[in-house]
């Protein structure tokens, strides 16, 4: 039997979700449980993660026909995507994917760069799991059976 066209149009699916459990970010989770939360990409996210380098070239290019003085162009960059200077491209690659898949909590550029500079081994654990649940592909919801009817 080939590919079930019906059946993968019917079928629930949603992308993969992992918990990770951090305990050296506790200082900031308060009272609640050092748990940050991730999901797997989906095509365009894996796009938008591998044009990091070419996206940064047309920011700076964009930003330089606009601002006035370096100091202006370099404040605004660091405003669109935190201070990547001397940050690795897979590092920003990275930083780009945790920013678009943390589900809890969810963080924006500046966060990513601070995470990925002060905290490295928890900020690879998170994107190693993001690949991980990527490759594993989407949860797909089971059919429910029906149960046989007693009298």
């Amino acid at each position: 039997m080939g590919f079930d066209v019906t059946a993968f149009n019917k079928a629930k699916m949603e992308n993969a979700t992992a918990e990770l459990h951090l305990p050296s970010l506790q200082q900031f989770f308060g009272e609640d449980k050092p748990i940050w939360i991730v999901r797997g990409m989906t095509h365009t996210e894996i796009c938008r993660m591998q044009e990091t380098k070419h996206s940064d070239k047309l920011l700076n290019t964009a930003i330089a026909a606009v601002a006035g003085s370096e100091e202006d162009k370099a404040k605004i960059i660091r405003e669109f995507v935190g201070d990547t200077n001397g940050i690795h491209e897979s590092t920003r690659r990275c930083i780009e994917q945790l920013v678009m898949c943390s589900v809890a909590p969810k963080i924006d550029r500046p966060i990513a760069v601070r995470l990925s500079q002060f905290y490295p081994t928890e900020f690879d654990a998170l994107c190693r799991k993001i690949f991980q649940l990527t490759d594993d592909g989407p949860t797909i919801a089971k059919k429910k059976q029906l149960q046989p009817m007693t009298r």
